[in-house]
């Protein structure tokens, strides 16, 4: 009993100088530390009242009186009540705080109720923060840190920081989901596009970009029709090479190039650099690699009409010359029609995924399998997280009559993928089947081990 009710003075005292010092620096320019503020309230709160619950339930224990439960009851019940208020207090008033470098911390606030914002902070003396605000020294340093490289403030006071060795290269630190964020490797593969434009002396129709919020854009390269693609392709792989010749710095970071049809239609990109686990040497994609991006992503149904038109115009395969007599091959509608795996996939993504809000990007990977980049969705689970999301080409199911997908989810910011279900397309009929299956040696539901014969 003793030992019980030292611990209720214990917390009652640190209760009590918790919630001093807490009205003390409201009016101040100071503020507890989360981690300090977060014990405080959990002492005050819960333990405290947790204590004086037992320090009752001893008391009338002792006694003998009529109405001992009737009152143990309501000393619970009014307890439970007290936590569950508190843990509810806690989940919407507790802000998360991290530490991004040894003199700066990051605190999210409203993240229940609508989009996030950030508070910056300098630590004093343990418990204590004082509000700041991210300076162009702090940025500088994250910049060096992560690229090994100098870094300077933008003479023009534009709030970008500058590679010291290409000062027209300008770099937007940002904060995403408390993690810094940064636009260089996008500025240094522009940088050098530019430059191999310049170099090669390319005529080509090109853009760049314009988010609209000073980032980084891209380059677009352009191609004007279905017989362009091959020289489009051409005019690519040689800005890529000249790039990687160049500097090594896109060794080991999966970079692109964008190309466009029609004024923004039929966009897409090709990857380079980085090339993942499957690759020792860096990517560079050649010609027919690039031509398959540029069909994957462009307007198939141009495509389709100009060889269909073509086709008509020529005999089906040959086309008659007005002046020289003669004859020229037209593009062959095979070459430039999708297989049954992208097929399939947009008919996974029409019927599953677009009503949910996804967007929709075919992607190919260094070895050319192809995969579907569904974009990234904050999850409906207790964590609140934001996930990256996408599914995978699988291969044909064992009866030959479907497409079988994998979707795969991973948190933002790493690499480690689990499985959220598997699909079924059928070929014929575009009925598409969810497995059920979130391991490779789930059985799947029975519809699913039907309509794919496993």
């Amino acid at each position: 009993m003793k030992d019980l009710k030292r611990a209720v003075l214990v917390a009652a005292c640190t209760s009590a100088l918790y919630i001093a010092v807490s009205g003390l620096l409201s009016i101040t320019e100071f503020s507890l530390r989360t981690w300090v503020d977060i014990m405080g309230k959990v002492t005050a709160g819960l333990i405290l009242p947790l204590l004086l619950l037992i320090l009752l339930l001893s008391w009338v224990h002792r006694r003998d009186c009529d109405k001992k439960w009737f009152l143990v009851g309501i000393a619970i019940a009014g307890y439970a009540l007290c936590a569950f208020c508190m843990m509810l207090f806690l989940l919407f008033t507790v802000e998360r705080e991290k530490r991004f470098t040894k003199d700066l911390l990051v605190t999210e606030k409203g993240r229940f109720f609508g989009e996030p914002s950030y508070a910056y902070y300098r630590p004093v003396a343990v418990f204590f923060k004082v509000s700041t605000e991210i300076t162009d020294e702090t940025k500088i340093s994250y910049l060096e840190n992560k690229y090994h490289r100098k870094f300077m403030a933008d003479r023009a006071g534009s709030g970008k920081i500058c590679d010291k060795e290409f000062p027209q290269v300008k770099v937007n630190v940002y904060v995403s989901n408390m993690e810094f964020e940064d636009d260089y490797v996008e500025g240094m593969v522009l940088k050098y596009l530019l430059e191999g434009y310049e170099k090669l002396g390319m005529e080509r129709n090109y853009y760049v970009s314009d988010s609209g919020t000073g980032m980084n854009g891209y380059m677009y390269v352009e191609y004007e029709s279905v017989e362009d693609i091959q020289e489009a392709a051409q005019d690519i792989e040689r800005l890529i090479t000249y790039v990687m010749e160049q500097t090594d710095f896109f060794d080991d970071k999966l970079c692109s190039i964008y190309f466009s049809y029609k004024e923004g239609e039929g966009t897409g990109k090709v990857p380079f650099g980085d090339g993942g686990d499957y690759l020792e040497e860096p990517l560079i994609p050649g010609v027919n690699q690039i031509k398959g991006y540029i069909l994957a992503y462009g307007d198939t149904e141009y495509y389709y009409e100009q060889a269909t038109e073509k086709t008509k115009e020529s005999d089906d395969t040959l086309q008659y010359g007005e002046e020289d007599e003669e004859w020229e091959t037209t593009p062959d509608i095979s070459d430039i029609e999708p297989d049954n795996k992208e097929i399939a996939a947009k008919v996974l993504y029409d019927e599953i995924f677009e009503k949910e809000g996804y967007s929709y990007e075919v992607c190919y990977n260094a070895k050319g399998n192809l995969y579907i980049d569904l974009g990234s969705k904050i999850s409906d689970e207790a964590d609140g997280g934001t996930y990256n999301y996408r599914f995978v080409y699988d291969r044909p199911s064992k009866n030959g009559a479907c497409e079988l997908f994998v979707l795969y989810r991973s948190a933002q910011g790493t690499d480690d993928e689990v499985i959220v279900d598997m699909y079924a397309v059928e070929t014929n009929t575009g009925k598409v089947v969810a497995s059920g299956k979130k391991t490779w040696s789930d059985v799947g539901t029975a519809q699913y081990r039907e309509i794919t014969g496993e």
